[in-house]
C-alpha cells in the first residue's frame, strides 16, 4: 500500500456492498433498477442526490437519473418552511410509489439523503422498510480538521465529511489568508464548503499577548482577529485554544509573560 493510498478511500468511498441472497420481506420494498431523483434548484441537495447516484451505481448497479421531471419510482425532496435554525431534523418516508425526504433546511434534507444511503449500506441490498422515520440532528456546530492533509479539503473529501454528520470544517490560520502550511484563500474554502452544507471556522494559530484590560485592547483585537473577518466575512467563527493563543492575566499564579518568551 502506497503512503497516500488512504486519500483514495477518503475521496472515492462508495464500494460494491450487496448480498444477493437477500429478498424483500413483508413490509419491505425492493427498489427498482431505475430510480428518478427529482432535481431541485438547491446546490446542497443536488450534490447529495449526485452522491446518491454514485452510491447506488457502485453498491447495487442501480441507475439513478436526476431530472426535473418525475417518472418511474421517484426520490423526492422538500425543504419545510417556518423552522428556526435550532430546529434541525429530517423525515424519510418510503412507500410503494416513492421515497420522500423532507427536512427543516436544505442541509437537513441532504443529511436525510446520506442516511438513506446508510440504511441501504447496512442492509447490503436495495431493500427498505415501508415506513416513515424522523431523525433529529442534536447539535451544531460539529466541526473537523482535515484528515486528508494539513488544511487540504478537496471537494470529494468535503462530500465525505458531510456524510458523517459534520456541518463545519476547521482550518488553521496564521492571519489573513495565511496558514502554517502556507498561503490559503478563505473565500474559496467557504464557497466550496457551502456546496456540501458545511461552514468554515478558523483555528487561531496566531495572536498577540494582549492585556484584555488595556485601553487599546479592542483596537489590538480588531487588528489581529478582526482583520481575518474583514477579509472574509463569510467565515462562520473562530476558535481560540490556549496552546496557541494566550492573554495576559491579573492572577498572580499566572506567568506575566507569554510562554513563547
Amino acid at each position: 500500500m502506497a503512503y497516500f493510498d488512504f486519500r483514495k478511500k477518503l475521496t472515492d468511498f462508495h464500494v460494491k456492498n450487496i448480498n444477493k441472497n437477500l429478498t424483500a420481506e413483508k413490509g419491505e420494498l425492493k427498489l427498482a433498477n431505475f430510480i428518478s431523483a427529482v432535481k431541485t434548484d438547491n446546490v446542497v441537495i443536488n450534490n447529495a442526490l449526485l452522491d446518491f447516484k454514485k452510491f447506488m451505481r457502485a453498491s447495487f448497479d442501480i441507475c439513478v437519473e436526476i431530472d426535473a421531471s418525475a417518472h418511474g419510482y421517484n426520490l423526492n425532496t422538500e425543504v419545510l418552511q417556518g423552522y428556526s435554525s435550532d430546529k434541525r431534523f429530517y423525515t424519510i418516508t418510503v412507500t410503494d410509489d416513492e421515497i420522500k425526504i423532507s427536512g427543516s433546511s436544505d442541509r437537513a434534507v441532504a443529511q436525510g439523503v446520506y442516511y438513506l444511503e446508510f440504511l441501504l449500506f447496512e442492509k447490503k441490498a436495495p431493500i427498505l422498510k415501508k415506513e416513515s422515520i424522523t431523525v433529529n440532528l442534536p447539535f451544531a456546530p460539529r466541526m473537523i480538521h482535515s484528515g486528508y492533509g494539513f488544511d487540504m479539503f478537496p471537494d470529494e473529501y468535503l462530500q465525505n465529511i458531510a456524510h458523517y454528520g459534520y456541518d463545519a470544517i476547521l482550518i488553521f490560520s496564521n492571519g489573513v489568508n495565511s496558514s502554517p502550511a502556507g498561503p490559503i484563500q478563505y473565500k474559496d474554502f467557504v464557497k466550496r464548503a457551502k456546496n456540501y452544507g458545511l461552514d468554515v471556522y478558523i483555528y487561531a494559530a496566531f495572536g498577540r499577548f494582549i492585556d484584555i484590560y488595556a485601553e487599546d485592547a479592542e483596537k489590538q483585537f480588531d487588528e489581529t482577529y478582526g482583520a481575518v473577518f474583514k477579509e472574509c466575512p463569510e467565515l462562520k467563527g473562530i476558535t481560540l485554544v490556549g496552546e496557541s493563543v494566550e492573554f495576559k492575566s491579573k492572577d498572580s499564579r499566572v506567568a506575566p509573560h507569554s510562554f513563547r518568551d
